[in-house]
């Protein structure tokens, strides 16, 4: 229900107020009491009134849904809040009310007869007495649904979503005939008279001492003092000193403050408190010229309004004193929005999320924002709809309220979290080897078909000389803490590198990764076959640098060729090393081990969703191209990054050899800053060589998903793309991420040999 109060100007004896239960027209003359019939502005009011009555039946209808009950909720808010102010400009007090029972209770109270009979104003309630409310239980109170509480502070409803419990909804209940609507102690600032038959009481003043004469000096005398303050928005000026008095200011129904920008516009009305047709009440708003008032006018916030009564005959009054009224604003913190997401975490079916944001505050006033995963703020216009496959570390979605127009300020910011779909993996692995591949001197345990986790190649007798072959072993484990996306160790790969004779030895072989993975509940059997390149270096025995002379084993494709099906959905494997052993380094997709020495490597798996098996592959053909370009780009840009490392890394290795040939010409004395300059060489070196083979790691990843995306051109056969164009650009992308690999492969070189000048000079 929404108060207004409408104070009118009390004119030849006859005031009116308009309000939503009572019509009060009182005439008071000393010649009679007659009573006037209903003017056409009174007419007019009272048409408004029952508009505004009619507006209260919609109360009644509070439980349509949550969003209609949320809009209800803030308008009778604001509708109270007014009638609050509405009852504190008629003398109401609010300093003892510390509940909304007891606001509700003052709303409803109304003036004693004795009182009513003389004020001027609205002497009943200023609420329907039927007015009540429900509270939240304990359900509501803890979730984000809105509330209505008292302000102590501001004395007034405020809306929240959170905190403690407060008031659901207002209601309409028919009002116990045992509880009357009590009597109210308000102080109106005018009433009537009550001692004399004049309209207000009054005694009798001594004769007025004339003021001193004021020299005005105008261009044109106007018709009237009024006329002269309607032409010139500056203080009006007295023209004569009439002997029987000035007139009284104008009363302004809402006084000098600060008030909340939800009040704004706000109507202000004006008293004549003087002899009827003594005075014209003028006012101006924000130094604009004058003008007479005939009924309530709209304040906008931060305004200041003057007024003043001017005599209407100066001969027998003065012109009152003018005076002035401030209105500031008190920006107000919009209320954040409230997002609600169908679900807390992604479903293994891969099914979308939707997640709803809703704006507790004034369209008119704000609009939401949201972002998800820390991005940027876009505005909000229509339900979210998220998959997995987009976020598949899950998403958290951020929504504030941002002004659009001023005095408001930005909300704090909501957040909803959408956790990844609950994969638990456990299982284990085994692997075993198979067909070498060499020339036709080759030997091998595994020849003419057979597999096992051991392989070993090269002739190790030659002329009654005892050399030594290579060999492979893989150790499988069991697996666990897996997460989809991320990469989880499968087991340990060992390496020999043998010295054997010539023309004896392997260049590739086969190894086929048979794993057992229970997938919630759901075991799975799936197989990967990896092609493994056995490299033999050429050795030049550099004694300060042996790891040129180091043979190595490459993953010819990290991602395996064949899939696996998961509740309907494709995932790809991938297989990498990681920590290596003294003796050996690994750089994902190679393992390289010193000259006749062994060392062994954790090997990694990694399982990442494809898609829906059976949804029909939408990527345009210019949209392939588009990804294998981004790829290209992606590698060459991680290129660049660890050849700048190696570069670094190398840097810090030459000034080591600096130091250690100083060293040797001062007869193997180190001095403590020079061991300080070498600590500080190998940390710097260790992290330019990491930096360099995670870039190294990323170019080779971009390769691999090139590899892919290229076969699937090829067996989708897009009209409108070259295939072999495809796989040409993916072989490029490979020759990117090889120059990667070699200079990460420097990075890790360089730091070995300085850690290895830190060896041989022998300090701590």
């Amino acid at each position: 229900m929404e108060i207004i109060v409408n104070i009118t100007i009390i004119h030849s004896g006859i005031q009116f107020c308009v309000f939503p239960k009572v019509i009060m027209m009182n005439k008071y003359s000393h010649n009679n009491g007659s009573r006037n019939a209903f003017s056409m502005l009174e007419m007019v009011m009272v048409v408004s009134l029952i508009g505004i009555v009619s507006s209260v039946a919609i109360m009644g209808y509070a439980n349509i849904g949550s969003s209609s009950r949320s809009i209800k909720l803030k308008s009778d808010v604001e509708t109270l809040n007014r009638a609050l102010l509405a009852y504190a400009g008629s003398g109401g007090a609010l300093d003892e009310v510390t509940n909304a029972s007891e606001a509700i209770s003052r709303l409803k109270s109304s003036l004693s007869p004795e009182i009513a009979a003389r004020i001027p104003g609205f002497a009943g309630s200023f609420a329907d007495q039927r007015i009540s409310y429900s509270l939240q239980d304990a359900g509501e109170a803890q979730s984000g649904a809105l509330r209505a509480l008292w302000d102590n502070n501001k004395k007034r409803f405020v809306i929240a979503t959170s905190g403690q419990g407060g008031i659901r909804q207002f209601t309409l209940e028919d009002p116990s005939e045992s509880d009357p609507p009590s009597e109210d102690n308000r102080q109106p600032y005018l009433l009537y008279a009550e001692n004399s038959s004049w309209i207000w009481d009054y005694e009798d003043a001594g004769k007025a001492v004339p003021l001193s004469p004021t020299i005005v000096t105008v261009a044109d005398s106007p018709t009237s003092a009024a006329a002269a303050i309607m032409t010139d928005p500056s203080v009006p000026t007295l023209v004569s000193h009439p002997e029987n008095g000035i007139l009284t200011s104008p009363l302004v129904s809402l006084p000098t403050g600060t008030y909340d920008i939800s009040l704004f516009n706000f109507s202000v009305s004006l008293i004549d408190p003087n002899p009827a047709g003594a005075a014209e009440i003028l006012y101006s708003i924000d130094h604009e010229p004058w003008q007479e008032y005939h009924g309530p006018f709209d304040v906008k916030a931060n305004s200041m309004i003057k007024v003043q009564a001017i005599a209407k005959d100066p001969g027998m009054w003065r012109n009152s004193s003018q005076k002035s009224e401030y209105y500031h604003v008190k920006p107000e913190a919009l209320t954040e929005p409230v997002a609600i997401a169908s679900a807390t975490q992604f479903a293994l079916d891969g099914s979308a999320v939707r997640v709803v944001i809703s704006n507790p505050n004034d369209p008119r006033v704000s609009k939401i924002a949201y972002r998800v995963n820390g991005a940027g703020w876009t505005d909000y216009s229509s339900p979210l709809s998220l998959k997995e496959i987009e976020f598949p570390g899950g998403v958290e979605v951020e929504a504030k309220a941002v002004p659009i127009l001023e005095y408001y300020l930005e909300s704090s910011a909501h957040c909803v979290s959408v956790e990844s779909s609950e994969f638990v993996i456990s299982g284990n692995n085994s692997a075993k080897f198979s067909n070498p591949v060499g020339t036709s001197a080759l030997v091998s345990n595994l020849a003419g078909g057979a597999s096992s986790n051991y392989v070993s190649w090269g002739d190790d007798y030659y002329l009654g000389i005892d050399l030594s072959k290579s060999w492979l072993s893989y150790q499988g484990g069991d697996i666990f803490d897996v997460v989809l996306g991320e990469r989880f160790q499968i087991g340990t790969l060992e390496y020999f590198n043998g010295k054997y004779l010539a023309d004896t030895g392997a260049t590739a072989v086969d190894l086929n990764l048979d794993l057992t993975l229970d997938i919630n509940g759901t075991v799975y059997n799936p197989n990967f076959d990896f092609t493994f390149d056995l490299v033999n270096t050429v050795n030049i025995e550099d004694p300060n640098n042996p790891w040129p002379d180091a043979d190595y084993v490459s993953i010819n494709n990290p991602i395996a060729s064949s899939t696996v099906i998961i509740d309907d959905y494709e995932y790809a494997f991938s297989l990498e090393f990681g920590e290596a052993s003294n003796n050996g380094f690994a750089l994902f997709d190679q393992f390289h081990v010193l000259e006749e020495k062994g060392a062994a490597v954790n090997t990694y798996g990694t399982l990442t969703r494809l898609g829906k098996i059976d949804e029909e592959h939408s990527i345009t053909s210019t949209g392939e191209l588009d990804t294998l370009k981004s790829l290209y780009d992606s590698a060459s840009q991680e290129s660049r990054a660890a050849t700048s490392m190696a570069v670094a890394a190398e840097a810090e290795l030459t000034g080591a050899l600096d130091i250690y040939q100083n060293v040797q010409a001062n007869g193997g004395v180190i001095a403590e800053a020079q061991k300080e300059s070498l600590l500080q060489a190998s940390a710097r070196a260790q992290i330019a060589a990491e930096a360099a083979s995670l870039s190294a790691k990323e170019a080779r990843s971009a390769a691999a998903k090139a590899f892919f995306e290229a076969g699937k051109i090829k067996v989708r056969a897009s009209a409108n793309v070259d295939a072999e164009a495809a796989s040409q650009l993916a072989q490029e992308i490979n020759d990117i991420a090889v120059d990667a690999r070699q200079a990460a492969i420097r990075a890790v070189q360089a730091t070995d040999n300085l850690n290895r000048i830190i060896e041989e000079l022998d300090f701590e």
